[in-house]
């Protein structure tokens, strides 16, 4: 049996695994240096702002609006720190030849950062929003739209084509993309359930994950390399109304902070509540 399995032209997935880990094994220095580098920048911004916020309660001349300024400066800063390694990664995934090293990879990736941002909100926000619509619209889109990240680092394109270059090269092989997908979750989140162990090879599970789906989204372009792509109008409408399905969510739990305040600020409501949860409660075990 070839490599290439018939009718998708894809690689078999036992052969996709092994060609990754293969690649993997030549680079898993240089993926994991850029991990723990971000994780360590990030987390010692955190450590950082938490002890300003403590010096801000011990000293409240300073002010409420001196406290939010360094929450929200430290909480930004930690994040941008964190996708540079992130888009660092993608940096270092990016060519399966050649992989440079930790420097060059945070060098390449600055400038991508604030692109990068972008697309992945917009992919987690048609994700999320899909599943707002029932379960099968997010598990269709989660499989059509997962190369969107990959896209934006590899080719020129904006967030919103990413999404929609997404959806085109995984057209007509959904069902082999969605296999492939699901064998790499799983062969990606089992080293997570290690005992004590669990945390670093979780941790270098992670880049693996994402030099599978760099290998499978360079077959899927490899068959769709002479249909051109002019992005659908009607697609990105779809993307819209997708993103709009993370206001249900979003309008819910409004609804129920508010519910719950206004219950807080009348203690006598609150207790009514319960008390007619006891009732329904004692009824119910009376039957």
């Amino acid at each position: 049996m070839t490599n290439a399995e018939q009718g998708c032209g894809l690689s078999r997935p036992d052969a996709l695994l092994a060609r990754a880990g293969r690649i993997f094994g030549t680079r898993w220095r240089v993926l994991l240096s850029i991990l723990l580098t971000g994780l360590a920048a990030s987390g010692a911004c955190l450590i950082l702002t938490v002890a300003a916020v403590l010096a801000c309660c011990l000293f409240p001349r300073l002010g409420l609006a001196v406290m939010v300024m360094i929450e929200f400066s430290g909480m930004t800063l930690a994040l941008t720190l964190w996708l540079w390694s992130q888009v660092a990664m993608f940096v270092a995934l990016a060519d399966p030849d050649a992989c440079p090293g930790m420097s060059c990879c945070f060098d390449s990736a600055w400038a991508k950062v604030p692109g990068f941002f972008w697309t992945g909100l917009l992919w987690l926000a048609a994700g999320l929003g899909s599943f707002s619509f029932l379960i099968v619209p997010g598990l269709v889109a989660g499989v059509c739209l997962a190369f969107a990240p990959l896209i934006y680092m590899r080719e020129d394109i904006g967030g919103l084509d990413a999404l929609l270059k997404s959806h085109h090269y995984v057209r007509g092989r959904f069902w082999p993309v969605a296999g492939r997908l699901c064998l790499i979750g799983t062969a990606a989140g089992l080293p997570g359930l290690v005992p004590v162990a669990g945390v670093i090879l979780g941790l270098m599970a992670w880049p693996f994950m994402w030099m599978n789906l760099s290998l499978l989204l360079e077959e899927l372009r490899r068959l769709r390399q002479d249909e051109p792509f002019v992005p659908p109008r009607r697609g990105k409408l779809l993307l819209c109304v997708a993103m709009t399905g993370c206001l249900v969510p979003a309008l819910l739990l409004g609804k129920i902070i508010g519910f719950v305040s206004g219950l807080a600020a009348r203690p006598q409501d609150l207790v009514a509540v319960f008390q007619h949860l006891l009732s329904m409660t004692a009824a119910l075990r009376a039957r």
